[in-house]
């Protein structure tokens, strides 16, 4: 398989949760936000973090992000490593220690300089610029 055939999938995902973010009239605010919340929920942040073991049941950095945990444990939390940053501070993707985990640059604001996922590899460029889009839009669950 190519390199854009694996990431047609990341693309389709984007484009979703992009298409979600932006409609209008349809549905209220909250029901939109929890559409792209719930997809990067699934998609990632269970599928790739949660039930890899490390942010599961035993969890990384006492970060959670097991099915009904992940948004308290991530949004307006500060992180164990970099207390003055939140995990997610919602309308500011480039604050957010998350994103610096998840770009692996995370010890040029005082963190740990590993990439998440540790033992695997890093998410998509889509994957990642989905999730700066859902925190850029307010991180709303």
């Amino acid at each position: 398989m190519n390199k854009i055939s694996k990431e047609i999938p990341s693309i389709l995902l984007l484009a979703l949760i992009i298409s979600v973010l932006s409609c209008s009239g349809e549905g209220s605010e909250a029901t939109r936000a929890d559409s792209a919340f719930d997809t990067i929920n699934s998609s990632i942040f269970q599928a790739r973090c949660a039930l890899s073991g490390c942010h599961g049941q035993n969890p990384s950095a006492g970060l959670s992000l097991a099915s009904g945990n992940a948004y308290d444990n991530l949004v307006n939390q500060r992180s164990s490593q970099v207390p003055a940053l939140f995990r997610v501070a919602p309308g500011d993707a480039a604050s957010s220690y998350l994103i610096h985990k998840l770009r692996g640059t995370a010890g040029s604001v005082g963190g740990e300089a590993s990439q998440m996922p540790l033992d695997g590899t890093p998410l998509s460029e889509a994957d990642i610029a989905a999730i700066e889009a859902w925190i850029d839009n307010g991180a709303e669950r």
